[in-house]
């Protein structure tokens, strides 16, 4: 049996991935493009561009963030605060305003740029998994729950 050609994996995938997305384009000069990349409830994720004075600009229009705050996560409060300043950092993007994440690029750098927002937005939209109450809640209450029954085990051996 021969090994797998990595070279024809590659390709096979990016002829997929090519195919995969969507694009639209409007009067205002905005373009909107679909990616073949899924958010936290199974939807494609979107990212606008758009030609200004300092080159293009990428966005998501305040989608990621916006959806967390309909779900009810508090993204203001100092540790998630905090937590979102450490993923824009490790991928280039900047906030602006309250809820937008927008990256700048130019022609050269646009594919790596538009990149690295996709996975902002995905890792952004991931911080309701490691943060929100309810999941604190529950995993606080798991973890009691192992000590406890940890201690249980102990006490029980001790008195055998």
């Amino acid at each position: 049996m021969d090994n797998p050609d990595g070279k024809q994996i590659v390709k096979q995938y990016t002829d997929w991935l090519r195919g995969e997305f969507n694009t639209d384009s409007y009067n205002s000069g905005l373009c909107e493009i679909t990616l073949p990349f899924l958010n936290r409830r199974g939807t494609y994720i979107q990212v606008f561009v758009k030609r200004t004075d300092s080159g293009l600009m990428i966005s998501d229009y305040g989608e990621t963030i916006g959806d967390l705050r309909f779900c009810g996560l508090d993204i203001d409060t100092s540790a998630r605060r905090e937590m979102l300043n450490r993923i824009l950092r490790s991928f280039s993007v900047r906030l602006e305003g309250k809820d937008e994440l927008r990256t700048l690029a130019s022609e050269d750098n646009l594919p790596h740029r538009l990149n690295e927002l996709a996975q902002c937005m995905l890792a952004v939209d991931r911080m309701i998994f490691s943060t929100s109450p309810a999941k604190v809640a529950r995993l606080a209450e798991e973890d009691f729950q192992v000590v406890r029954n940890s201690e249980k085990k102990q006490l029980t051996a001790t008195r055998s």
